[in-house]
């Protein structure tokens, strides 16, 4: 689980320290579409290497035959 924490520190009139006050948002699923997203552009990426190393195997075999 993924949480993003802000807050900020609380004084009374006196600027003596009273404490914290903030919120907590659950960001799990924000995290891992992050991760899928960067997952797809690694394969993505792999693909068109593989692509571009068939395209040049063929081009290769076409001007020796």
């Amino acid at each position: 689980m993924y949480v993003k924490a802000c807050g900020k520190p609380v004084f009374d009139a006196a600027e003596e320290f009273r404490g914290y006050r903030g919120t907590c948002t659950d960001v799990t699923a924000i995290m891992r579409a992050q991760r899928t997203e960067n997952e797809l552009r690694e394969t993505e990426a792999k693909l068109a290497r593989a692509t571009q190393a068939a395209t040049v195997a063929e081009l290769s075999a076409s001007i020796a035959h």
